[in-house]
């Protein structure tokens, strides 16, 4: 199988410590076959990058338990089999939180309990 076949990718916790630390790696979102990423419980920083657009069967995202930062970015409105999107315990900026979700086929979306920058 190639890698850019992959379907499901999880990093997630292993005996309670961080398997993955850095930004969210351009090079992921180009697994566009890829319908689960879970990054969840790690030490993900920075923002949500907006080429996250390309792939378009994602239907379940998980970063909770991260220290991403920033808004959640008006890209994730293209995914638009999108069914599970978990952003909670992160340090995103709350007044970058609107975006139109009306195409979406979204069953669950998490994204309390962030810290919300106060700028």
């Amino acid at each position: 199988m190639l890698l850019f076949e992959i379907k499901i990718l999880y990093i997630g916790e292993s005996s309670r410590r961080h398997n993955f630390e850095g930004n969210i790696p351009e090079s992921i979102t180009h697994l566009i076959l890829l319908r689960l990423l879970n990054l969840s419980h790690n030490s993900v920083n920075n923002n949500i990058p907006p080429e996250i657009r390309r792939m378009k069967g994602l239907e379940q995202l998980g970063l909770s338990s991260n220290r991403l930062t920033g808004g959640i970015p008006q890209t994730l409105a293209s995914l638009t089999v999108l069914e599970v999107l978990d952003l909670s315990h992160n340090h995103l900026d709350q007044s970058h939180r609107v975006i139109s979700f009306q195409h979406f086929q979204m069953t669950h979306m998490l994204a309390t309990q962030d810290y919300v920058d106060p700028r």
